[in-house]
């Protein structure tokens, strides 16, 4: 539904631009083409961003001690992506076997 009201607006806004300013069709298409391309170009570069963010930290995390997993899990101070991140890493290594809690 989001999309089809997006194609409603942007050809009423493409309409508008051609019958009050006389720019011609493709300079419009073009501009919205462009437009578009910038879009999915930051909006890919973000979740690039997002994803080094979280491997960085799952990185980090794995370096911890057991306790130091613990104290970050339930210190509120820190984010709640931090803290879930040291809870998935305890569990982690309690299925793993790999050390006791």
């Amino acid at each position: 539904m989001s999309f089809l009201m997006l194609v409603i607006i942007v050809g009423c806004g493409a309409w508008f631009v051609h019958w009050k300013f006389k720019f011609s069709w493709g300079s419009i298409w073009t501009s919205i083409g462009t437009v578009a391309f910038l879009l999915v170009r930051w909006a890919f570069s973000q979740e690039q961003e997002q994803h080094r963010k979280v491997s960085e930290r799952v990185r980090r995390m794995s370096t911890y001690s057991n306790e130091e997993l613990k104290e970050h899990a339930n210190n509120f101070n820190y984010s709640p992506q931090e803290r879930s991140s040291a809870t998935r890493e305890m569990k982690r290594r309690r299925e793993n076997g790999t050390v006791p809690f």
